[in-house]
């Protein structure tokens, strides 16, 4: 059948969910470039019980959807369903899309970097300048690294938004490059997604266990821009440690 594609709509984005308690269903993201069937629910709250439950969790004191500021979301990179097992594969302009209840939201990847566990800077508001109010929707996509060791540094993989469109005037550009793909989105997973947010945040289906690796130190010989410790006079509104799980 013919997929509906959504018109992308001009204007300030509008925010969705406005707020969510923890473990609620709050959105939906796909990432084309980890494959044509790749998605995963995001919920409120980056604890080890969030994550281990449903792979990724978005950390509470950053911004919503389509929101000015910084949507930052946590998840497992080995193990736990390997939700962000691929961020290495990210190139430049790739998509990152967010559907909400009623919202699709397009971001486009711009760069990442590598830092310890401390530097939760990297999930402000702005981390591009803390001193500075933001100005930008951005997404903020944290998970461990390495990847299949000791995991003692954070690979943090930016995006920034590009546009919004209404999920009832169908599915974005990006996600109609497959035609089973589009379908499922289009028809089954809106439902689904709906259906979830109304119901008790404790019936989100289980499917992923595994124990985490302890933190530590070491120094990366990786040509991301690796960060040694986060500036010691800033004011934090943002966790203290970057959470690998």
């Amino acid at each position: 059948g013919t997929v509906t594609i959504a018109k992308a709509q001009e204007g300030d984005a509008p925010v969705q969910p406005k707020d969510a308690k923890y473990g609620d269903l709050i959105a939906q993201i796909y990432i084309p470039r980890f494959g044509s069937q790749w998605h995963r629910n995001i919920v409120e709250g980056t604890t080890l019980e969030q994550l281990n439950r449903h792979g990724l969790g978005h950390y509470d004191t950053t911004q919503m959807p389509g929101q000015v500021g910084n949507f930052a979301v946590a998840g497992h990179r080995n193990g736990y369903g390997r939700p962000l097992g691929d961020v290495d594969l990210l190139q430049e302009g790739d998509a990152i899309i967010v559907r909400t209840k009623d919202y699709w939201y397009v971001y486009k990847y711009t760069t990442y970097k590598i830092v310890t566990p401390e530097h939760s800077e990297v999930i402000a508001a702005n981390p591009e300048d803390l001193n500075t109010p933001p100005s930008k929707r951005m997404i903020t996509l944290t998970t461990c690294e390495p990847k299949y060791t000791t995991a003692t540094h954070r690979w943090i993989s930016y995006g920034e938004l590009s546009y919004w469109a209404k999920v009832s005037d169908g599915v974005p550009q990006e996600l109609a490059t497959s035609s089973n793909s589009a379908k499922s989105i289009e028809g089954v997973l809106p439902s689904v997604l709906t259906s979830t947010l109304s119901r008790p945040r404790w019936a989100i289906p289980t499917t992923m266990s595994s124990t985490p690796p302890a933190p530590a130190t070491r120094t990366s010989s990786s040509s991301a821009t690796i960060s040694a410790s986060p500036p010691s006079s800033e004011k934090r509104f943002w966790p203290t440690y970057l959470v690998c799980r």
